[in-house]
């Protein structure tokens, strides 16, 4: 009986650690790109944390998400071809950051 409790809660506790409690020192960004001029949704531009390994595109209504990144300051670059590169700076003043970008065509 003392072993089925143990284990139980054991089961209790790994799962309340990972059913949404908020990770400290965490930052996500995500939001949308967009043609400057029609306000189109831009599919497939590159989001890219610069001076970093991570990437991301935006998926077919031009959204992106960066999940986990550690609290900071970030300057993500976007490319898309054709239109004019942009970057913007993400700070990690708050937990969720969300950015929208609308890019120019070149």
């Amino acid at each position: 009986m003392i072993k089925q409790t143990i284990i139980i809660l054991s089961l209790l506790f790994s799962i309340n650690s990972f059913a949404g409690n908020p990770v400290t020192g965490v930052m996500y960004v995500s939001g949308s790109v967009t043609d400057h001029n029609t306000n189109e949704s831009l599919p497939g531009v590159e989001v890219r944390v610069q001076g970093t390994d991570i990437v991301t595109y935006t998926d077919f209504n031009g959204n992106y998400f960066l999940p986990e990144l550690t609290a900071g300051t970030y300057t993500l670059e976007f490319r898309y071809p054709s239109y004019s590169e942009s970057k913007v700076v993400a700070k990690g003043e708050q937990r969720d950051n969300e950015l929208n970008v609308q890019l120019l065509p070149r």
